[in-house]
């Protein structure tokens, strides 16, 4: 609101300055998001043989929720929200690969971008940039084991 008042030109707003400090943090951040994001990937990947949910009794009411999209049987008389199950359909359609795999996959890559928004909002909460947001992303993946 203070450059808004201050009549800045318009090409203030697009300006990218910054320190070496700054840049280098920066640089820092970007690095550890994506390393928190590839050991979040691995981990899970390594580990879905030993994953609780895999072929339960969950995962194939979900399983067949994702195949009941395929029959054009969208709304139920449930209290739930179909709309994960909607994207696992379309992305297995998009990608041409069975409703199992995307279900399974969809699980990996969900876990992967809740351990990258829980580095970035602890980031953002915390005066720790990068211990605090580190250790709360690695004992999310401890944690939904």
């Amino acid at each position: 609101m203070r450059n808004i008042e201050n009549k800045k030109s318009f090409w203030f707003w697009f300006s990218f300055e910054s320190s070496n400090k700054e840049r280098n943090n920066n640089t820092l951040i970007l690095i550890l998001t994506i390393l928190i994001g590839a050991v979040t990937f691995a981990s899970r990947y390594y580990f879905i043989i030993y994953d609780n949910y895999s072929l339960s009794d969950a995962w194939i009411y979900d399983l067949n929720k994702v195949i009941q999209f395929d029959n054009q049987y969208w709304f139920t008389y449930e209290l739930a929200t179909d709309a994960e199950l909607a994207f696992v359909n379309f992305y297995g359609k998009i990608t041409d690969v069975s409703p199992e795999i995307a279900l399974q996959v969809i699980s990996i890559l969900e876990s992967t971008l809740i351990a990258i928004i829980i580095f970035w909002i602890i980031n953002k909460l915390t005066p720790s940039k990068i211990l605090a947001p580190t250790i709360a992303s690695l004992f999310l993946q401890w944690f939904m084991f």
